[in-house]
């Protein structure tokens, strides 16, 4: 049976390992938009008509983003724990990228490219953790060590922290 699924190229700004490669295609389906790493920034950036309302317009896919990763970093610490880092490696790089999804999404704005210049953005947002741009960068050079999880985990907690004190600021 043939496959109808509607499919657009990854732009070039988005075709950063791990989570894309030159010639990448991402399937536009709402159905697995969760499979695939920035599904609605390169969606976007291609098509900004398809969607009234963005996740970065919506508080409720930050907490969608926190409590995946409050299912998953168990599995995860198991994982890295019985050294079996590389099973989960997609894993890892989905809650990576949507971290930085997170990161933007709370400044209610898109991720706008993964190239250099994502670093330098990252350090302008305002509840960016410490160092931030460099413990992600390392992350998406050796997303299968234990080093990298322990570290994401710690992103994850300092974002949460701060996101939960903006809150009660408000």
């Amino acid at each position: 049976m043939k496959n109808n699924t509607v499919k657009i190229k990854i732009p070039r700004s988005f075709c950063y390992p791990p989570f894309y490669h030159e010639g990448d295609m991402l399937p536009i389906d709402i159905k697995t938009q969760n499979s695939f790493p920035f599904f609605y920034d390169i969606l976007y950036l291609c098509h900004n008509d398809q969607i009234a309302t963005w996740p970065w317009q919506d508080t409720g896919y930050v907490k969608a983003k926190f409590d995946h990763w409050k299912e998953i970093s168990p599995q995860l610490k198991d994982a890295f724990h019985n050294r079996k880092g590389n099973n989960v490696q997609a894993i890892i790089i989905l809650a990576l990228a949507n971290y930085i999804d997170l990161l933007f999404w709370i400044e209610g704005r898109p991720v706008p490219t993964l190239d250099q210049s994502l670093y330098r953005e990252m350090i302008s947002l305002s509840l960016v953790p410490v160092n931030a741009s460099d413990r992600v960068r390392y992350i998406c050079h050796k997303p299968v060590h234990h080093v990298s999880f322990i570290q994401l985990n710690a992103l994850y907690d300092e974002l949460m922290k701060k996101y939960i004190a903006k809150k009660i600021r408000k």
